[in-house]
């Protein structure tokens, strides 16, 4: 009777380790196949980046430009955000970005458009120069909240 159960164990085990395989299973009796799901594809692998909050300025009343920030040539392109809350009709913000090679001469990168109402602006662009800023303009005189954050990418 020992020799029997560890017989009919071992056929557990088999059928069990041809199922996990995907394998044809028989026991006693029973046939059958194991279906399983095709293995996800592994993903592509992920660039290297860093974030970047090149503006974060709460009472913009005027022209505010953001301080140089290094990026040391590190990074072919950017995902960069522009986020404008607090503004009121008929103020309107424009926002840009630029680049530079030494952080004292800049070159303008993008410019959103200027908007006139709260809200999120997107672009993605190529990265030039070891150093990234940028700045908003207010036209009105109430103060509002600018905020430009870029996720780089090599």
């Amino acid at each position: 009777m020992k020799a029997l159960r560890k017989y009919f164990n071992l056929i557990v085990v088999i059928a069990i380790a041809l199922a996990a395989v995907g394998g044809v299973v028989g026991v006693a009796g029973l046939t059958g196949t194991v279906n399983r799901a095709a293995a996800a594809a592994n993903p592509a692998p992920q660039a290297i980046y860093q974030q970047y909050a090149l503006l974060a300025d709460t009472g913009i009343t005027a022209t505010d430009t953001g301080s140089a920030k290094f990026t040391g040539g590190n990074y072919a392109s950017a995902d960069c955000y522009s986020i404008v809350a607090n503004l009121t009709a008929p103020q309107t913000v424009t926002v840009a970005i630029d680049h530079s090679a030494d952080a004292s001469n800049w070159v303008n990168l993008y410019s959103y458009t200027a908007v006139s109402t709260n809200g999120v602006a997107f672009t993605h662009t190529l990265v030039y120069g070891e150093y990234l800023r940028a700045s908003a303009t207010l036209a009105g005189s109430t103060a509002v909240t600018v905020t430009v954050r870029c996720v780089l990418k090599s």
